[in-house]
């Protein structure tokens, strides 16, 4: 219920502000999907212990000003861990606020900076990763959109780039969530 207040009261708050703005206001939206594979042997030696983990992010962004973008992300994130010959599995979640302020915004070109607020029951400590409920990270990262399609409706796009997420709660010893991003955006109305 406060994930749905925050962004309601920022959605209203920067409404007016980007109804001024030459009509961008939700007349661009975005869709993307991206796959990040993490590995760590905890420098451990070789087969003593493994740890892989597969997040795919979901998300749907709409453009509220000419470089402004708000939205929503999903982040499905399965954990493999291989002890000694003992294999477990663990599925975890992310999901929250994303914003993106393009710095450069072309037809075919886009970089970017970004800032998200996540809340998930991935907690991520120095030594390992375990579930916890209602843990919060607030990250930073960068990107940049290739246009796929040169022809046509020109709205799919190759996104590269990365965010670095730390914890907000007050928790001993906890470490910081680094993602980099790989995947396709497809993008719906004004370019």
């Amino acid at each position: 219920m406060k994930f749905l207040v925050l962004f309601l009261s920022f959605f209203l708050l920067t409404h007016s502000f980007c109804q001024s703005d030459n009509g961008y206001f939700a007349k661009t939206a975005e869709v993307g999907s991206s796959i990040t594979y993490i590995w760590n042997d905890y420098n451990k030696p070789a087969g003593d212990f493994l740890y892989s983990e597969l997040t795919w992010n979901i998300n749907v962004k709409m453009k509220l000003h000419n470089r402004f973008w708000l939205g929503v992300q999903a982040a499905p994130i399965y954990a493999w861990i291989r002890d000694m010959d003992q294999i477990t599995t663990e599925n975890y979640h992310l999901f929250g606020l994303i914003t993106q302020f393009d710095i450069v915004s072309k037809k075919k070109f886009q970089l970017y900076v970004d800032g998200i607020f996540n809340r998930s029951n991935l907690l991520i400590l120095e030594e390992y990763n375990t579930k916890q409920a209602g843990i919060y990270y607030l990250g930073f990262g960068a990107g940049t959109n290739f246009l796929l399609n040169n022809k046509g409706r020109q709205n799919l796009f190759l996104e590269i780039g990365f965010n670095n997420s730390f914890i907000l709660n007050k928790i001993e010893k906890k470490s910081f969530y680094t993602q980099y991003i790989f995947g396709v955006n497809y993008r719906f109305g004004k370019k």
